[in-house]
């Protein structure tokens, strides 16, 4: 029964909340959603531990009936073969009953394309004028040693933005910079950790969990300088990052630097600890020339 298609409406009286989510299925998309629904959830999954039930109950039927009759191991055959054969044909309709879809309704490698898909995956929009409009600010950061998302690409999409605002390429920069700033951190990997120092309150980043900065102040937390942003409107001009042994705290630290927004990067000042981030200013790289990607990545 709960892979039988029914009326929503019908839906909502024994089960109100799966109503609710096919109701909402394509609210992103912004599209109404199926009128006929199943009280699963997924369908398909449930079509298939059907089929599977039917062909586990086959075989145990069998076990069972080999035991009282002489013809036994032919009965066993042949009902290994009508199970197997069950769950060949199972797998062949599979995509025929909709297991290829999204909710059931569309087929996303053919169904859905970049006009449905595009407005709700891609983040990569340069246009962030409403958003600055709105005195919002976007404190961004990642690691220069990320090894599942390319630096380059974040580097790519800020240019990017600051090409949408009017002006010389130094005009554009102070424009976007009133309201967005990219922190490229040196030997971070994705979100955290790696070689270089890698705390600056940038404790949760989806399941991973970073160390928490030594300091709670703006200078040394990310989320405290985009709140000081935000509330006092005094723009952080750099980060204080930590590498503690082995990234934990209670070992002590190793090392701090400056993480800088972009195009500025850490340099050496000639004198002092290079452990220390007193020892590094902030100044721009005259060697940043980054490539722009090619349009058609773009989208």
């Amino acid at each position: 029964m709960q892979a039988v298609p029914l009326p929503v409406a019908w839906i909502r009286v024994p089960a109100p909340e799966t109503a609710d989510v096919w109701e909402r299925a394509l609210l992103p998309l912004r599209e109404a959603g199926p009128a006929w629904a199943t009280l699963s959830l997924d369908p398909i999954a449930t079509r298939v531990q059907v089929v599977r039930g039917v062909a586990y109950l086959l075989a145990f039927v069998s076990a069972v009936r080999v035991a009282n009759r002489r013809d036994g191991a032919l009965f066993l055959e042949g009902a290994l073969l009508a199970s197997g054969f069950a769950i060949a044909v199972a797998t062949w309709v599979h995509p025929a009953l909709g297991a290829n879809r999204v909710f059931g309704i569309y087929e996303p490698l053919r169904g859905v394309g970049a006009r449905h898909v595009a407005p709700i995956l891609n983040a990569n929009n340069p246009d962030l004028s409403a958003f600055a409009a709105n005195g919002s600010k976007l404190l961004m950061y990642q690691g220069w040693a990320d090894p599942l998302v390319a630096p380059q690409n974040l580097i790519d999409y800020y240019l990017r933005v600051e090409a949408q605002q009017k002006g010389s390429s130094a005009t554009q920069l102070t424009k976007t910079q009133e309201y967005f700033r990219l922190f490229m951190v040196p030997g971070m990997y994705h979100c955290a950790f790696g070689p270089g120092p890698n705390a600056f309150g940038n404790r949760f980043s989806g399941e991973v969990y970073a160390a928490p900065a030594p300091v709670e102040d703006p200078q040394h937390d990310a989320l405290l300088a985009l709140q000081q942003w935000v509330e006092q409107g005094i723009a952080p001009a750099s980060l204080v990052a930590t590498k503690y042994d082995n990234d934990v705290p209670q070992l002590g630290i190793v090392m701090q630097r400056p993480i800088c927004p972009f195009p500025q990067v850490p340099k050496y000042s000639g004198s002092g600890s290079t452990n220390v981030a007193a020892s590094f200013t902030c100044v721009t790289d005259p060697d940043t020339n980054n490539p722009m990607a090619a349009p058609e990545y773009l989208d």
